[in-house]
């Protein structure tokens, strides 16, 4: 019938079923772009209105809106803590390079040492490739020296090197968080500071401790974050100077899988008139699971 015509989408009027007297009927006096049905033996093809196909597209093309500052700080928490786990076992280099700076800024001394990190039974195990001090390799004699801490402290000897291990590998940035962290999240109170001006694909957002918040590791700066909540970089400075610590600004980049990329930390330390400059910058290279 007709309205099976119709869905199937096209037809030959003759094949309606309608008398010849009722197609002409329809048609009569009509050109075949004004007639409503087709005279007969005229090939009639249904169009959907153009509304459809414009709202498929507007559906299809849709994006979801933009996530509120407390959604934007549950997620980048939520993707930390899968970056971590992600990451906790993979191996690392890291390269240390310390830069000791005069007044002007200019560069007085220098090292860089390179340390291997891995997991062994468990365990954090940092393992010095090399040691550049001031120009002079001293790679073999850092081996030398823990070697005999190691040995000096007998029994007491692999748990000492342990805890080195540790020690080390929390200042090169196992234990580095940005403010969303679970563990520190609840200490930190946020603000929403837009696009950022150079890329404005990434949100600024600004953090400041709660009042009564207490940790020694409490800061006070800014995150770069993608609009789905993976932290770029962060900025800041400790909200409580260490003692005989006049400044420090730290700053952390961090990989699209939010892995940490790279640390710097730049301050002046020391009393009265024996102040002394740095520059520390660790990047670190990490390696596929075995």
């Amino acid at each position: 019938g007709e309205r099976d015509a119709l869905h199937a989408g096209c037809f030959r009027a003759g094949e309606r079923g309608d008398s010849v007297e009722e197609d002409v009927a329809h048609g009569a006096e009509l050109s075949p772009r004004e007639r409503p049905w087709p005279a007969p033996g005229e090939r009639f093809c249904y169009r959907p209105p153009m509304l459809l196909p414009v709202a498929a597209a507007a559906v299809l093309f849709a994006t979801s809106a933009p996530l509120t500052l407390d959604e934007l700080v549950q997620k980048a928490g939520e993707n930390e803590v899968a970056s971590e786990a992600a990451f906790k076992d993979r191996p690392c280099t890291m390269t240390i390079d310390v830069k000791e700076l005069d007044k002007k800024g200019a560069v007085k001394d220098s090292s860089e040492i390179v340390l291997r990190r891995s997991v062994v039974d468990g365990k954090p195990h940092d393992e010095l490739i090399r040691y550049v001090e001031s120009g002079t390799d001293v790679t073999e004699k850092k081996k030398a020296e823990k070697k005999k801490r190691k040995d000096d402290a007998g029994d007491d000897g692999a748990k000492a090197d342990d805890d080195e291990d540790e020690d080390e590998d929390d200042d090169g940035g196992s234990d580095i968080r940005s403010p969303f962290h679970p563990k520190v999240v609840a200490r930190y109170a946020f603000e929403d500071l837009g696009a950022d001006p150079v890329d404005p694909a990434l949100r600024r957002i600004r953090f400041t401790p709660k009042k009564g918040a207490k940790g020694d590791d409490l800061m006070i700066g800014e995150v770069t974050v993608t609009e789905d909540a993976w932290v770029r970089e962060t900025r800041g400075k400790p909200a409580k100077l260490p003692m005989m610590v006049s400044g420090v600004d730290i700053a952390a980049a961090f990989g699209s899988s939010g892995e940490i990329a790279r640390l710097e930390m730049k301050g002046e330390a020391g009393v009265l008139f024996v102040k002394k400059r740095f520059r520390v910058v660790t990047t670190f290279d990490w390696s596929p699971l075995p």
